[in-house]
């Protein structure tokens, strides 16, 4: 498919302010402009309009087929201009009911409605955040306007939210696979869209917060998961798994995890700090070695966190031996004479018949771990992995260590979370720790019977 022109770009740009409003390539380099309904606006009858290459009188119509739109959703008129697709250039619908094209505004309208207001959040908000923060978002507004798009923000009430919030937990919205939405997927939604109510200062936005998650990936659960992918044979998912907990660090940076971030340690002060790392080595001075990096996370990106993790013996001679396996892909000659690859990643895309070695796509890795996730479930019958996702493995972490007795400042060295972040898991999404309570109630057990030899 070829890339598209710099002019096609900034009329792409320019139609994403008006809601329905397209461009696409035609012939002779023409662009031809088109208003086209939504999917709930296409049941209703709404037909697609064509405006040729009259950039203006596209401009003009998309603006009063939307006016026409929003009146007939507020019962003004009761049967919508079903109109039918106009002939190129013309710039009006061949329906003789659809009132003429009214000229463009003087200015800006001073009444917006959510769809209208979510592409000004895309254009002049969105594009400065980074692109997999627009990705995640962009998806996020596409099903918020589905929804919401013709209303004004005033009219967005509490019960509206607490309905869609409802359709997000179970009634009505399922994913491909014909899951209902995680409480993940619905509470990114709700973030999205209360980035957005507060981005045009809308008086209802703040509507609360959904329930937090309390899932965590107990030791069975991580067992079953390495299990499932060796199983099917993905041994670098399995690795994968076992550096996200060690780590408690976030999918994108260990996607990104290359053979260059592999990194000898020499600052280490402690001998049996030392010691315990070390790498064994023919001239028994041992060695450690971690992972160094730059923490990828977009809202602190003004103050990136510098991280250098140390590896266990055991878990430095799998990924070496990861990275080996890699290299020597990346290296192989290719079939089709490509150049290989001179950036060899510790995590790859392992598809069993294919060469193999490339570095993953997020959605990529998100279907193979949802695959091993469902055939650990299948072997097991551990049900409530599937309400899991790999992003818990952070928390998990988390809350592993505060079970081992290690204060909020230690934990956030690991996972460069600020001791607030801690703070706020521990009180607010961590689960409540059986192995606190049991030696809460051991000890209070003790005292009463000191109380009573008393």
């Amino acid at each position: 498919m070829p890339k598209p022109t710099p002019e096609l770009r900034r009329a792409r740009l320019a139609a994403s302010a008006i809601k329905g409003l397209t461009v696409k390539p035609g012939a002779q380099g023409k662009l031809l402009w088109y208003w086209e309904p939504n999917r709930a606006e296409k049941a209703a009858g709404w037909k697609p309009l064509a405006f040729g290459a009259d950039k203006r009188a596209a401009q003009s119509g998309a603006e009063t087929r939307n006016a026409e739109v929003a009146a007939w959703r507020r019962g003004e008129d009761p049967v919508p201009a079903r109109s039918s697709t106009g002939s190129e250039g013309a710039g009006h619908s061949s329906d003789a009911n659809t009132p003429k094209l009214a000229p463009p505004p003087a200015k800006h309208r001073a009444f917006e409605t959510i769809g209208e207001h979510a592409a000004r959040y895309r254009t002049q908000y969105l594009v400065h955040m980074s692109a997999g923060h627009q990705r995640t978002a962009g998806s996020n507004l596409k099903l918020i306007c589905d929804v919401f798009g013709d209303l004004l923000p005033s009219d967005i009430q509490p019960h509206h939210i607490t309905n869609w919030t409802d359709s997000l937990r179970g009634r009505g919205d399922f994913t491909a696979k014909g899951r209902q939405v995680s409480d993940t997927t619905a509470h990114n939604r709700l973030r999205t869209f209360r980035a957005l109510l507060a981005w045009i200062k809308n008086p209802h936005e703040k509507f609360g917060q959904p329930k937090g998650r309390n899932q965590i990936w107990e030791a069975d659960d991580r067992a079953a998961f390495i299990a499932a992918a060796n199983d099917l044979g993905y041994p670098n998912m399995a690795l994968a798994m076992r550096l996200a907990f060690y780590t408690g660090q976030r999918t994108q940076s260990l996607l990104a995890f290359t053979e260059a971030q592999l990194t000898e340690m020499k600052h280490i002060l402690d001998p049996q700090d030392r010691a315990f790392f070390a790498e064994p080595d023919a001239k028994g001075i041992g060695r450690v070695w971690g992972w160094e990096f730059i923490q990828a996370k977009s809202e602190r990106a003004d103050s990136p966190v510098h991280m250098h993790i140390p590896f266990e013996p055991d878990l430095l001679a799998d990924v070496r031996a990861a990275i080996a396996r890699n290299r020597a892909i990346d290296r192989a000659p290719k079939a089709d004479g490509a150049s290989p690859r001179l950036l060899t990643h510790v995590l790859v895309n392992e598809t069993p018949g294919k060469p193999g070695g490339e570095p993953w796509l997020y959605r990529h890795f998100n279907r193979r771990w949802n695959e091993i996730k469902d055939h650990a479930i299948k072997c097991t019958g551990r049900v409530g992995m599937d309400q899991l996702v790999w992003h818990d493995f952070r928390r998990s972490r988390v809350v592993e260590l505060k079970r081992q007795g290690f204060s909020h400042d230690r934990i956030a060295t690991l996972t460069g979370h600020q001791p607030d972040s801690v703070n706020a898991i521990m009180k607010i999404y961590g689960p409540v720790d059986s192995n606190m309570t049991v030696s809460l109630l051991a000890a209070s057990a003790e005292q009463a019977r000191q109380r009573k030899k008393a």
